[in-house]
């Protein structure tokens, strides 16, 4: 009967351990991905955002300049003008 009981709290205890150790884990995972980051992350994150828009504007500008030079005129700047609007 002491060591049915023994096991059982042994068992009850082994799975507290554990499950600090995945909530350790999840509080991570949830941390890198939401907008509270440590100190150092920030910077390397903000980093990483600057590098992806400035892909970005070199790829638009690429696809500006295949189309070649865009018309004067009034309709034409009005057509241009919805284009750059729609770029996104």
């Amino acid at each position: 009967m002491k060591l049915l009981v023994c096991t059982f709290v042994g068992i009850l205890f082994l799975q507290i351990i554990a499950g600090m150790a995945v909530k350790k884990n999840s509080d991570l995972a949830v941390n890198n991905n939401s907008l509270t980051f440590h100190k150092e992350n920030v910077g390397r994150i903000v980093r990483k955002a600057d590098n992806q828009q400035k892909e970005e504007r070199k790829s638009r500008k690429n696809k500006k300049g295949r189309k070649g030079k865009k018309q004067g005129g009034k309709k034409a700047r009005k057509n241009n003008r919805k284009k750059n609007n729609n770029r996104d």
